[in-house]
């Protein structure tokens, strides 16, 4: 399947290709980690009625409609694997070869304008350089660091502004609130008994385990220390 002519790796777009039998072939950084699942657990494992769980009845006829051969656009509500709920503008396009549906191909933006509870006006128009910036590195999960440069480059920001907007906004390092994101995930996994730390290290790119180890007891330590740290705040 000519994966290379239709996906841009370093996208927000969710981008993800079905077969005939409903089971992933590819997906996306954005894809992967909208659903917190890892490449190795979602393609060539799990079928589409399983990730969308309830969710599957609600999209079975635009899936019919592909497998049919025809394009298919709407607006659905989508829950990331956090819970979170998102409008969604969806594209399902067929992969037809000889007259022959192969499977179909799944393009899904986060319109911004919906969440579980909370109605959010405008929040388009509201996005920010640094938004831009987290949604990078959320999808960036498994691969390397961006690096300062890259993600400036990306989000039409400068470095300097970067780092002290970014800071402002989360009182830690860019780098820092990456590693946070990843030990996070990590936490779950651990706790599901889906991975060992050393899976972990490799998964999320560390040298060694016992770089991964260090980053992981700093984290709970970090998450343990906050409560004090907020009870001590507001009693001052």
């Amino acid at each position: 399947m000519p994966h290379s002519h239709y996906i841009t790796k370093n996208t927000n777009t969710l981008i993800a290709y079905w077969d005939t039998d409903l089971v992933c072939r590819f997906a996306n950084n954005a894809y992967i980690t909208w659903f917190g699942r890892t490449p190795d657990e979602l393609i060539g494992k799990v079928t589409l009625r399983e990730l969308l769980g309830a969710g599957f009845t609600v999209s079975l006829p635009y899936i019919t409609g592909a497998l049919a051969g025809k394009v298919q656009m709407f607006e659905r509500s989508l829950v990331m694997y956090t819970g979170v709920v998102r409008l969604m503008q969806a594209a399902y396009f067929p992969d037809i070869k000889d007259g022959i549906v192969q499977g179909f191909y799944v393009y899904e933006a986060d319109l911004k304008a919906a969440s579980t509870d909370v109605e959010q006006p405008n929040l388009i128009s509201r996005r920010t350089p640094i938004d831009d910036v987290e949604s990078v590195l959320k999808e960036n999960l498994f691969n390397k660091f961006p690096g300062i440069s890259t993600l400036a480059k990306r989000c039409f920001i400068s470095e300097s502004k970067l780092k002290r907007d970014f800071k402002e906004r989360h009182h830690k390092s860019v780098k820092n609130y990456y590693r946070h994101l990843q030990m996070q995930l990590g936490e779950t996994y651990l706790a599901e008994n889906r991975f060992s730390k050393k899976q972990l290290a490799n998964l999320f790119n560390f040298s060694n385990p016992n770089n991964f180890s260090l980053c992981y007891r700093k984290y709970l330590e970090e998450k343990s220390s906050y409560p004090l740290a907020k009870k001590n705040i507001d009693a001052a």
